[in-house]
């Protein structure tokens, strides 16, 4: 009885599209009732797309904030044991050249004043 009550009440606009069926042109009062009727529906529909849309952006948007992410962590891990190589490497060489003074000096470690290591 709706059906035949919308057929009654529109005209016919075009061929209408595919899957669609026929569009029509509703008079006021019956395209009044339809929006409450349909309006839920169709706001429900419409929030489901523009949510879909929003999780397509915000997995783009995540997805490039965990590459940057990544990159930062692994920038920050390789300067971390760039530090760690230049500090073992002057510790090295300290320990080397502190060895080597001593033995080209023929000073024993234990007989070399402490005052003179903290004064110097």
């Amino acid at each position: 009885m709706f059906l035949f009550w919308l057929e009654e009440e529109g005209e016919e606009e075009g061929r209408g599209g595919r899957g669609r069926g026929r569009r029509k042109l509703i008079s006021g009062k019956l395209k009044f009732f339809l929006s409450f009727f349909f309006f839920e529906r169709f706001q429900f529909r419409l929030f489901n797309e523009i949510l879909a849309i929003s999780r397509r952006i915000d997995s783009k948007i995540l997805s490039k904030l965990e590459n940057e992410i990544a990159v930062q962590r692994r920038d920050r891990s390789e300067t971390k044991a760039k530090r760690m190589r230049i500090q073992d490497g002057r510790r090295r060489f300290w320990r080397h050249f502190l060895k080597s003074f001593f033995v080209r000096n023929k000073i024993e470690i234990f007989e070399f004043p402490i005052r003179n290591l903290i004064f110097a």
